[in-house]
């Protein structure tokens, strides 16, 4: 279902360059392909001032949905104020959310056995890391993959954590091949 935060991460996506096809990946966690492509017909109506009606029978949506969905985008331009200053936040929250997958990643890996290390180092991200990596894992809402994380950077007995870093990396494998993450943080540049 699509609401205000994902269709302001959409819009912000595409203003970025970023294709539908992209954005609705399986991999990317954002939202499907047809979702994805529903918010582009409408962003395109509402820029060419398209009648609600028209929109509708574009996206199969009901036009009272159409009116809720120029709102957001009615919103989303007037934050903007005609400057490119919320897709720079957005561009740089998501690439924070980008360097946390990669911490990660480079941290599991030699816990799942996949990079031959003689000594495994405690996980001890930088404060920012570490809000980071917090953010990330609110974004995906996957309490399997939190859960995993939570159990391979935790200090304790290595089967059960190369068990848990091996399930965590094919997990967060599949959002950075996405390399578009869905969800909502209490650091995202759009507010709910």
């Amino acid at each position: 279902m699509v609401d205000r935060n994902l269709a302001c991460l959409v819009w912000v996506a595409l203003e970025a360059g970023e294709s539908v096809y992209a954005l609705g990946d399986e991999g990317s966690g954002l939202t499907s392909k047809r979702t994805a492509q529903r918010l582009k017909t409408a962003k395109d109506g509402f820029e060419g001032q398209s009648p609600v009606a028209d929109i509708a029978k574009t996206t199969g949506w009901s036009e009272k949905r159409v009116q809720q969905v120029r709102g957001w985008w009615q919103q989303s331009q007037a934050v903007q104020g005609g400057s490119p200053l919320l897709i720079d936040i957005a561009k740089e929250h998501h690439a924070d959310l980008q360097e946390a997958l990669r911490l990660l990643k480079d941290y599991l890996e030699p816990i799942a056995g996949e990079v031959p290390l003689l000594w495994l180092p405690p996980w001890e991200p930088t404060p920012m890391g570490k809000i980071h990596v917090d953010d990330l894992q609110s974004h995906l809402e996957d309490k399997d993959l939190i859960d995993a994380i939570d159990l391979a950077t935790t200090e304790g007995p290595p089967e059960p954590r190369k068990t848990a870093a091996v399930e965590a990396l094919r997990r967060l494998r599949e959002v950075l091949a996405g390399r578009l993450i869905g969800g909502h943080c209490r650091h995202c540049p759009v507010a709910a």
